[in-house]
């Protein structure tokens, strides 16, 4: 066996509600909620060594989530090759280049039904 991945964050389903610091064992759930931003769908600034595949923004929204999954895939598995093979101990995705592709796509998500007043996107 060349690696192992793992889920490591446990505890974003149970994670506190409100505002301020981020609490010491606050999971994901939290972050997104105080601002719902990821990287591409796959990556959340201040988790390092998290990915996930159905992210926010991600495609699984409008198209087939294994479709979703598979591309999702395509750009986590060189990450974690390069961790196995490269001697990486982390990596985490930067809040600016989150915040940077966020906002280049927020011209393209303002045609979509998420954003009138339709109640199903059906």
């Amino acid at each position: 066996m060349d690696g192992v991945i793992l889920c490591t964050d446990a505890s974003s389903a149970v994670a506190p509600t409100g505002g301020g610091v981020r609490p010491q064992r606050a999971g994901v759930a939290w972050a997104l909620r105080r601002r719902p931003e990821a990287y591409r769908g796959l990556a959340v600034p201040g988790f390092p060594d998290y990915f996930t595949v159905c992210g926010v923004n991600a495609v699984v929204a409008y198209a087939s989530l294994l479709l979703s999954a598979e591309l999702a895939t395509d750009w986590i598995a060189p990450w974690a090759r390069r961790i196995l093979t490269e001697g990486i101990r982390s990596i985490e995705m930067r809040s600016e280049a989150t915040e940077r592709y966020n906002t280049k796509i927020q011209p393209e998500l303002q045609d979509t039904s998420w954003t009138g007043n339709c109640p199903n996107f059906l």
